[in-house]
């Protein structure tokens, strides 16, 4: 009977140690996850900033490099979208949807790079540029 009190006593100390031990650790995982996601939409901050900065000075004789570029730098953040999408259950409906008209904006304007002549090259970066800030700012609607 002693050896039952005392066992309990135990019992009764070691589950609240074991309670906040693991609310510790869920804490330090929340606060990773957090710091994943703000690191995340930093990083992605930082590649459409550096997208557009590497791209924004290029002439109508570079525009199918222009292209390729943002193609390919659209596509990536597509996918991250898709993914992002994919796996959270929380994003707003109304933010994948501005999400998907961005994406079909940015589209739209660099297939006129094809068309744009030299005297309209400025007008048609300009209208990428604005596309591309546009599903900028879609995308951080997705993980805001």
């Amino acid at each position: 009977m002693k050896k039952s009190l005392l066992l309990s006593a135990a019992l009764s100390w070691l589950i609240p140690i074991c309670a906040l031990a693991h609310s510790d650790e869920t804490v330090k995982k929340a606060d990773q996850a957090a710091d994943y996601v703000e690191e995340a939409a930093e990083t992605t901050g930082a590649f459409f900033k550096k997208t557009w900065d590497g791209l924004k000075d290029y002439s109508a004789d570079k525009s199918d490099d222009f292209q390729k570029a943002m193609k390919s730098a659209g596509r990536k953040i597509r996918i991250k979208a898709n993914d992002l999408l994919d796996e959270s259950d929380e994003i707003p409906e109304k933010a994948a949807d501005a999400f998907d008209d961005a994406w079909e904006n940015f589209k739209e304007q660099l297939s006129k790079v094809d068309d744009a002549a030299e005297n309209g090259w400025d007008a048609t970066r300009e209208n990428v540029r604005e596309a591309w800030d546009e599903l900028k700012d879609a995308y951080e609607d997705l993980v805001d």
